[in-house]
């Protein structure tokens, strides 16, 4: 329930290592993990959906078009739903792609082969392993990104260091997360009620892992304790109501008559940091931007 920044500084360090040994366990044995055909439910790099884009792939191409960069570090890729996003846009000439799970990069090796086959000057390298601990032989990049990592990772504050450190001057950094706020909160008290307040759970050290998610609070801890990188913007979207039916409806109707349209999928989004609607978000998209 509590912030990932907070719950992490709370713990000693026999408890982080063990939760760190089993992040690097959990992260790789899970079915979906060892079988990229499998990971959110085939959604692959063979599998990119065509137009119209939902609102998070849409952000995502509107900043490579953006900010063009020619250099992207992509962190935790999986089975390449964006990285396909990445690769064609015209100006990326050098790619890269880190990843604990061997699996996924192999899948991407004979995809990625193909693009450089076609795309000339186009070079990429396929990296396993924890960003925080590869050596990129002095290598920056123009770009940044990471779809659905961080909430993988506890000790974001190291994170980000790395991160800045790997950064051109005004390189940017782009993050989607699943956010945890009002709609998450309520599913760990489900949880915490039908499994975590169990002995034969909690009392197992297997379980401890990290799948904290994200808030915006959170990221404004980390950028205010580095020197090398500021918040350049944000949004929040899957924004959804968890209330009987007919509250929510009339919640969702009286939305609509204030000129807040919804999403495809029912959903609303909003870049308002004042707005109360973005403590019901599920997901959370964050750029940064290094200012040194």
């Amino acid at each position: 329930m509590r912030r990932n920044d907070n719950a992490w500084r709370s713990l000693s360090d026999a408890e982080k290592n063990l939760v760190l040994k089993n992040n690097a366990r959990h992260n790789q044995e899970r079915p979906d993990y060892a079988d990229p055909t499998l990971y959110q439910a085939g959604k692959s790099y063979d599998a990119v959906s065509p137009d119209p884009l939902d609102t998070k792939t849409k952000s995502f191409k509107e900043f490579l078009e953006e900010n063009h960069p020619e250099s992207v570090l992509e962190i935790g890729p999986g089975s390449g739903y964006l990285t396909k996003y990445i690769v064609e846009i015209e100006s990326v000439k050098d790619y890269t792609a880190v990843d604990i799970n061997k699996a996924f990069l192999d899948y991407l090796e004979p995809r990625l082969a193909k693009v450089k086959s076609k795309k000339h000057g186009f070079t990429y390298a396929l990296l396993p392993g924890d960003i925080n601990d590869l050596d990129l032989a002095g290598k920056t990049y123009d770009a940044i990104v990471f779809l659905s990592a961080v909430h993988h990772i506890p000790d974001r504050i190291k994170f980000f260091t790395v991160l800045g450190s790997l950064l051109n001057p005004g390189g940017k950094i782009y993050t989607q997360e699943p956010a945890h706020y009002i709609p998450r909160k309520l599913y760990l008290l489900r949880k915490f009620q039908h499994t975590y307040r169990r002995k034969e759970y909690w009392s197992n050290p297997d379980n401890y892992s990290t799948h904290h998610f994200c808030t915006l609070e959170e990221f404004e801890q980390i950028v205010a304790k580095l020197k090398d990188l500021q918040i350049s913007n944000y949004y929040f979207y899957r924004i959804n109501f968890p209330f009987p039916r007919l509250f929510k409806k009339l919640i969702t109707k009286g939305l609509a008559i204030s000129g807040k349209h919804p999403e495809p999928d029912g959903t609303f989004s909003t870049r308002s940091r004042k707005s109360i609607m973005r403590f019901f978000a599920d997901n959370l998209n964050v750029q940064f931007k290094r200012i040194t």
